[in-house]
């Protein structure tokens, strides 16, 4: 008779354990539900991740109105893809580009405290999101990443569309991919003297710069030890002189000598196709490693 009392409490034990549960979940269930449910009203899933960038006191009227180089320190960041959510804190957002800065919708840099792996696209901190003001059908950077994988070019760029708000307020389509800079999802180089040097005859003489002889202007994108700049430069300007000269002299034995030919070549191929307009006068860059 004990026995049938102890197995019959046990049963009901189990049973209030498993009713407090389950409305636990299901009370869980419903406030996440309602949650999601508020952010898709907030921002409407239009098959497009979304991303909202909420300030940390100060406007983007303000960002936008100063210089592409003022840092803004201690915002945060949400990712949506559909009633998936994902936040990070102490996020650095600035301006970025040159000539993509003075229009009115203009791109961002994104910078987070520790490397994160964006949509499957390799960690880094730095992030860059593309405002594409100038092509109206937002494709013209997809189809050049796309080109350069067909044709094979050594460091390839991936990214991904999103739709992109800054307060709850929406901005517009934004492509965001990773910023050409040393790092193993962008150009990976290992040289204590590898150095990457952005060729900018528009912009170049704003920034510490560097002059060939003939007159072109290079500033130092990104290098592998900082405190190796001067010397770095140093061999790499001897060997963009003595490319400038042995282009002068059209001697291919030379140029071979000093520049990767196939990848020249794959670059000017990808120019053509995608009808680059700063070919050969800004953002164009070389790495030596």
């Amino acid at each position: 008779m004990k026995m049938v009392k102890k197995n019959w409490l046990l049963v009901v034990l189990i049973g209030v354990l498993v009713l407090i549960v389950g409305t636990g979940l299901l009370v869980k269930f419903g406030m996440e539900r309602a949650a999601a449910e508020e952010i898709l009203t907030k921002f409407p899933d239009r098959g497009v991740p979304r991303m909202n960038i909420t300030l940390n006191g100060v406007t983007l009227e303000e960002i936008n109105a100063g210089s592409k180089d003022v840092k803004y320190e201690g915002n945060k960041l949400a990712i949506y893809e559909g009633w998936n959510m994902n936040k990070y804190d102490d996020v650095r957002v600035k301006g970025r580009g040159n000539g993509t800065w003075m229009h009115e919708k203009k791109p961002y840099q994104i910078k987070f405290k520790k490397k994160v792996d964006l949509f499957g696209m390799g960690k880094a901190k730095k992030w860059v999101l593309l405002a594409n003001a100038t092509d109206t059908s937002n494709l013209r950077t997809l189809s050049a990443f796309y080109l350069e994988k067909i044709i094979g070019m050594e460091y390839e760029s991936d990214g991904k569309f999103v739709e992109l708000y800054v307060d709850g307020d929406y901005i517009g389509l934004y492509y965001l991919t990773h910023p050409i800079e040393v790092g193993k999802t962008s150009v990976d180089l290992r040289d204590s003297m590898g150095v990457l040097v952005e060729l900018d005859n528009i912009y170049g003489s704003e920034e510490k710069h560097y002059l060939t002889r003939n007159g072109e202007m290079l500033v130092v994108k990104d290098i592998v030890v900082e405190d190796n700049e001067e010397k770095a430069m140093k061999m790499f300007l001897n060997s963009f002189n003595e490319l400038e000269e042995a282009i002068e002299k059209k001697d291919y034995v030379a140029i071979s000598q000093v520049a990767d030919i196939e990848s020249f070549a794959k670059y000017y191929l990808l120019s053509e196709f995608s009808v680059n307009p700063d070919a050969y006068w800004t953002s164009f860059f070389f790495y030596k490693d």
